[in-house]
């Protein structure tokens, strides 16, 4: 028996950052919802599990609702069942979708934060037994595993286990349960949807795979993405392959500007990571039409003052191609550092800005800015999450990472640190 195992697909969505000029809905998660039906067909499966967030809770019905029926009548005139639980952000449009579709195309296990056990047949046999649970709601805090009472069944037929979950992150609201309890159910195989970047668990008695997102739903999600073919192997076991399918990824990128001693040079670089870095994305996915780079230029430069001017160009002008695979830079940080000897500069603490500067620079590249200077730290980061939440800036705002404090403190140092030693010199930074 073999299965297209996938979770996150996010229809509704489009990746941002792609050129101009580029309709992002040609690239969607709807599009690909298509490219991963005919996936299914081509690799002539007997069924696909869906692990919840299939629909993007922002758009969801109007732009989600048909191209998902369309997918799971196409599979299920060959015969196909799709069997899903639900997510955080489909709680209440998949329950929608069984309203509308028959039972032979598909199921939606474990309704209203149920356990349920579900038979896949293929020929009047049943073939598969898959136990789920779904959301009964957007945020569910609890652990829902202690709920879960359904029987070990007899040998014979295989039990897959479905789930969307923050598995091994207790402190999370959605749904968080720990791997080692998983293993301990009846399931010789889980499925588990909500983290967008794949993993397969393979240690101890029961597989666990979070295939992840199937093309990057935010710009963090770098590297691959796709889908998943099970295969049942000897016994309950199950086979499965990473099959990437997405064709927009996003790739970030440290470029060392050691040695560069001009622009010309710093271009050269970058050129030489993102050829680099589209060469070996295109080797691993034949489907990919663009790499968006978040590309940070990093180490010490000579050329420091004209990096600003330089990253702008660069983010601007440089596309390039490798077969019908075009890359370009998304957005692009500069973090090198002006080519001083901090040591040095630090003696002059007692009577020099300079050194001052110096001396709490180095105490970031040590680890104890934290410790030597917390005030300093503790406004910064005050300043930036403001910053953040300005309404300024509320249309632009995209999710992100908690921010980089010390960082932000580093870079603007060294800039600060570049030009008061430029204006002691005579000349502009």
């Amino acid at each position: 028996m073999k299965l297209l195992l996938t979770a996150d697909i996010h229809i509704g969505r489009r990746p941002g950052g792609l050129p101009a000029g580029i309709d992002g809905r040609q690239y969607s998660a709807g599009a690909l919802w298509a490219a991963i039906v005919d996936k299914a067909i081509d690799e002539k499966v007997d069924a696909v599990l869906l692990g919840g967030d299939v629909v993007d809770r922002d758009n969801r019905m109007c732009e989600a609702f048909g191209p998902l029926e369309r997918g799971i009548r196409k599979l299920g005139a060959l015969g196909i069942q799709t069997v899903a639980v639900s997510g955080n952000h489909d709680f209440d449009v998949l329950p929608a979708l069984t309203r509308v579709l028959p039972d032979e195309c598909f199921h939606l296990v474990g309704q209203k934060g149920k356990w349920e056990r579900f038979t896949v047949e293929k020929e009047g046999k049943p073939v598969l037994l898959v136990d789920g649970w779904s959301y009964p709601a957007k945020h569910v805090r609890f652990n829902p595993v202690p709920g879960y009472d359904l029987p070990a069944p007899g040998d014979g037929v295989p039990l897959v286990g479905l789930l969307h979950t923050d598995v091994d992150k207790a402190d999370h609201p959605y749904a968080p349960v720990s791997s080692d309890e998983l293993r301990a159910k009846p399931p010789r195989f889980w499925l588990l949807g909500h983290n967008h970047g794949p993993d397969l668990k393979e240690h101890g008695v029961a597989p666990i795979l979070c295939p992840g997102a199937p093309q990057a739903v935010t710009r963090k999600d770098f590297g691959a993405h796709g889908v998943w073919i099970g295969e049942l192997a000897g016994g309950a076991g199950l086979d499965v392959t990473f099959h990437p399918l997405a064709r927009v990824q996003y790739e970030s990128l440290d470029v060392d500007l050691g040695g560069a001693g001009s622009t010309d040079d710093v271009r050269v670089k970058a050129i030489e990571a993102m050829r680099e870095a589209l060469h070996a994305a295109v080797e691993q996915n034949q489907w990919l039409e663009y790499v968006l780079c978040r590309m940070r230029l990093t180490g010490r430069c000579k050329v420091l003052g004209e990096l600003d001017s330089t990253a702008r160009q660069l983010k601007e002008d440089l596309q390039l191609s490798e077969g019908d695979l075009t890359g370009s830079i998304e957005k692009i940080t500069v973090s090198a550092t002006p080519d001083y000897d901090l040591a040095e500069l630090a003696r002059e603490t007692e009577v020099s800005a300079v050194g001052t500067l110096a001396g709490l620079l180095i105490s970031l590249e040590n680890g104890t800015l934290s410790t030597e200077y917390p005030d300093l730290v503790r406004a910064a980061g005050s300043r930036i999450e403001a910053v953040g939440k300005s309404g300024t800036y509320s249309s632009a705002r995209l999710p992100e990472e908690a921010p980089d404090v010390e960082g932000h403190i580093r870079e603007q140092g060294m800039r600060l640190l570049d030009a008061l030693i430029a204006q002691r010199a005579g000349r502009s930074p």
